[in-house]
């Protein structure tokens, strides 16, 4: 689906918005588009994210973890010291990167270290760890109606985006807050934050092609709505109405009548344990 998108935003790109710097299409191919967003962050030109695709940073920050991931679960036996030790070293190499970025006048290298997220993904990591085993500590900390409280309130700071606390902490204050809120939808009945009904698993389904497609709804919706000529007041809530209702479309459609056909795929490889 990926790749798909990939070529398609690359046409519309060409012959629709009349993009033309593709200089930096090798990241985007082996999984590095991490690389062109991380320059641009810093207001570096020295390679540029091409456009509808700079969103795809994240996601070859997800294929560089999987590419090494699984081999060091493979190898190494207790999983929570896995977790722990790669979030104490991605903080490290975060640190050293801040330091090299200073000592050289080259802020890359920090927007890099940052931009990785290999600390999100352990949190997300220790989090499932901890539910698998259910420590007592913890569950007993998830309990705390005062700490149910206290994530709510972030996760509403969050999506109003008044969490006011220093970028290097933010992402991962909400991976854990995130964590917490998967944590209340399977331990509690009614939590403060209710993630059991049919819309939010449908949105659940169709996540990634929301992920995917989010910036092509955002083009069409500006070039629709160039010419519209009205108080800010009206357009702008119009504006971001008709973006999540377009992206929504297109992300089912796409969940529908392309990606469901690749998902029945799999279940043809799929491991069947014995009972025997």
């Amino acid at each position: 689906m990926a790749r798909s998108y990939m070529l398609i935003a690359i046409l519309l790109d060409i012959f629709v918005f009349h993009f033309t710097d593709f200089s930096s299409i090798g990241f985007y191919l082996f999984f590095f588009p991490n690389i062109p967003f991380s320059y641009e962050m810093v207001g570096m030109k020295t390679f540029v994210p091409i456009y509808l695709l700079g969103h795809f940073w994240s996601l070859g920050v997800e294929e560089q973890f999987y590419a090494f991931y699984p081999w060091l679960v493979k190898l190494m036996r207790k999983l929570s010291t896995l977790l722990i030790s790669m979030f104490i070293l991605v903080l490290a190499v975060k640190l050293f990167a801040k330091i090299l970025s200073y000592k050289t006048a080259n802020p890359f290298w920090y927007s890099w270290a940052d931009n990785t997220r290999f600390d999100v993904m352990a949190i997300g990591g220790l989090g499932a760890w901890f539910y698998k085993y259910r420590l007592p500590l913890v569950t007993q900390l998830v309990k705390s109606r005062i700490i149910q409280l206290l994530v709510t309130i972030i996760i509403l700071l969050v999506l109003i985006n008044m969490l006011k606390i220093p970028n290097t902490m933010a992402h991962m204050v909400v991976a854990g807050v995130t964590v917490m809120a998967i944590y209340y939808a399977h331990l509690f009945q009614k939590p403060y934050i209710n993630l059991r009904n049919r819309r939010i698993d449908y949105l659940g389904k169709i996540s990634f092609g929301i992920y995917v497609y989010h910036p092509l709804s955002i083009a069409f919706t500006g070039l629709l709505m160039k010419g519209l000529v009205f108080s800010p007041i009206f357009k702008i809530p119009l504006f971001i109405i008709t973006i999540i209702l377009f992206t929504i479309l297109l992300a089912g459609l796409s969940y529908r009548y392309y990606e469901n056909y690749f998902l029945k795929l799999k279940f043809n490889y799929a491991v069947v344990k014995s009972k025997d």
